[in-house]
């Protein structure tokens, strides 16, 4: 009688701690992934926006992350690719403008090219609607034919992105990863324990 009340004691604290491993081990990692990922992407768009003087706006907007559950704890953070259009930057400018010559013919266009705010400066460039209607930041290109000579301005995030987005990561997850999922653990511990 005795062995039979303890073979069911030994089989109802099995899956107890099954559904401890399911319910807190397996939640807590994904919570503490999520949060490491959350400050790797704050991480990344801070060195990126600082490297190359970007408004962050812009640049969060760029990066995301692939949140994690307890099923499945795979996590991601990604980074659109696409450049950043020079006439989306904060207090984009030209400088120059067309003068006449006293004839009242055109001279040509004077100017310093155009600014934006964080000491982008396109030089020998303009601001123009492009064949979509929006505004661009062109220049002319030398060499090439008559029909791809206009360059529109971009500012490229990718290679910033790569050189230093695993370093950033790996930063994160070394300095808070195990401190987290500790204390997340515990916690859940704790609130399991009390129900």
């Amino acid at each position: 009688m005795a062995a039979r009340r303890m073979s069911t004691q030994v089989r109802q604290l099995s899956r107890k701690l099954r559904r401890i491993k399911t319910s807190v081990v397996d939640a807590s990692a994904a919570r503490v992934i999520n949060r490491t990922l959350r400050g790797s992407r704050t991480a990344i768009a801070k060195d990126v926006r600082q490297s190359l003087k970007l408004p962050s706006k812009i640049v969060k907007t760029r990066i995301y992350e692939r949140k994690t559950n307890k099923d499945d704890l795979d996590g991601l953070v990604e980074m659109y690719a696409r450049p950043i259009a020079a006439s989306s930057l904060p207090g984009v400018k030209d400088t120059g403008r067309y003068v006449r010559t006293k004839a009242g013919r055109w001279k040509g266009r004077v100017g310093r090219g155009v600014k934006a705010r964080g000491s982008h400066h396109f030089p020998d460039s303009w601001i123009g609607v492009g064949s979509g209607g929006k505004r661009h930041v062109f220049t002319r290109t030398i060499g090439k034919t008559k029909d791809n000579a206009l360059q529109v301005e971009r500012i490229d995030i990718d290679d910033r992105f790569h050189e230093v987005g695993f370093d950033l990561i790996e930063d994160e997850v070394e300095q808070h990863f195990k401190d987290r999922l500790a204390s997340d653990i515990n916690y859940r511990l704790e609130k399991y324990i009390e129900t």
